[in-house]
């Protein structure tokens, strides 16, 4: 085992993140941060014990972490280390760090974007106010899901040889692998992660339908169309299914909730697009397609000497696996999102995929132990080094 430091805490090149982020806090760190990333690239440690604060102090304070130098070399790999608490915004900021780690005892808490206001609320201003925090809450979600995506795969393929078990014990063969995370998941989790969980349960049984719903709609498209056009019928197929969804309920209307819906379905599912096309989630399927088919199939698609063909053949072969786990992911991000209070423990976080490893837990799997434990290549006897 050779130690690597870009996933291990370090006390001497480090931060702390104490109290409410905000702009005063940000000035305060800006100069230790500066020193740090002039003395070398190495890692930096963020340790974090905060109630959380202001979204975009905390974008502010991460940006800088981030930030290359003069020399254009690339931004030092940033550790975050929740100690005891890390709140809303701080919250957000454990997660996206590069190596995300959590103390055993330490509380963690994600919740629905939120507006101070010190006027009254028109019933004008109210309906702006929401319209703003729903499109806050599509956009945190998913840039959550974009940054914590590994891990959470990470969860799904070092699971998955528990699969079969669980199929035995419930005598359902047909299980699927989505169904099988979830409940080798729940078991190991609190009451309070268990309903994060159940909703992000749901809330994928919907997306489900109403992204299948869409797609073959779309599909039934003959003659080019510009991109307005497949809007158009994008948006009257999430029509027929929010009518379908609610017509039990005499009280539903687009008048209403129904526009609302109508709005975040369609956000949503161009959002839920453009991931599937972007090359993060062909990077997934390369870096976890080898997990999921025959080593006689990774080999072969390995020796694909086109760079483009291989990355289309891993897409092609990880998808059937990977795409459902992904939006039901995708389910979660949101349910954190635009819930509220849910206070989460180290553990909570770490089944969930916002964190990498338990500081002292050796026992569960985290991305240090594969990267510090990788076999050493040996130099061949015939070779100058091994004379």
């Amino acid at each position: 085992m050779t130690p690597n430091p870009a996933f291990r805490i370090n006390p001497d090149r480090s931060i702390y993140v104490r109290g409410t982020i905000d702009r005063e806090l940000v000035r305060s760190l800006t100069p230790q941060i500066l020193a740090l990333q002039y003395e070398s690239r190495d890692p930096i440690t963020v340790f974090i014990d905060s109630p959380g604060g202001s979204p975009d102090d905390m974008l502010d304070l991460l940006n800088l972490l981030k930030a290359p130098d003069q020399d254009s070399n690339p931004p030092c790999n940033i550790i975050t280390a929740a100690v005891t608490n890390a709140y809303s915004a701080a919250a957000d900021l454990l997660a996206f760090g590069d190596y995300a780690v959590a103390f055993p005892n330490s509380r963690i808490l994600f919740h629905g974007g939120r507006v101070p206001t010190a006027t009254e609320v028109t019933a004008e201003r109210s309906s702006i106010l929401a319209l703003f925090l729903r499109l806050k809450n599509e956009d945190s979600a998913m840039d959550l899901a974009k940054e914590i995506q590994i891990r959470f795969m990470l969860r799904f393929v070092t699971s998955r040889h528990e699969f079969d078990g669980l199929r035995t014990g419930e005598a359902n063969p047909d299980l699927s692998d989505l169904e099988c995370l979830i409940r080798y998941i729940r078991p190991k989790l609190s009451t309070a992660a268990q309903n994060i969980l159940t909703k992000a349960r749901a809330r994928y049984a919907r997306y489900e339908e109403m992204v299948e719903s869409v797609i073959k709609k779309r599909s039934q498209i003959k003659a080019a169309k510009t991109q307005a056009e497949i809007e158009a019928v994008e948006l009257k197929a999430i029509v027929d299914f929010e009518v379908k969804q609610n017509k039990n309920n005499p009280d539903w209307k687009f008048q209403s909730l129904g526009l609302t819906s109508l709005t975040d379905d369609f956000l949503l599912f161009r959002s839920y697009e453009d991931v599937l096309e972007s090359e993060s989630y062909k990077s997934l399927c390369v870096q976890y397609g080898m997990f999921l088919v025959s080593d006689e199939i990774t080999k072969e698609t390995n020796l694909i000497a086109n760079e483009d063909e291989r990355i289309g053949r891993w897409t092609d072969l990880a998808s059937p696996f990977l795409k459902p786990i992904w939006a039901f992911f995708v389910a979660l991000c949101h349910t954190l999102q635009q819930g509220e209070d849910e206070f989460l423990s180290a553990e909570d976080a770490y089944w969930l995929g916002l964190i990498d490893e338990i500081i002292g837990k050796d026992d569960l799997v985290h991305m240090r132990y594969f990267r510090e434990n990788m076999p050493t290549v040996q130099p061949e006897a015939s070779s100058p080094a091994a004379a």
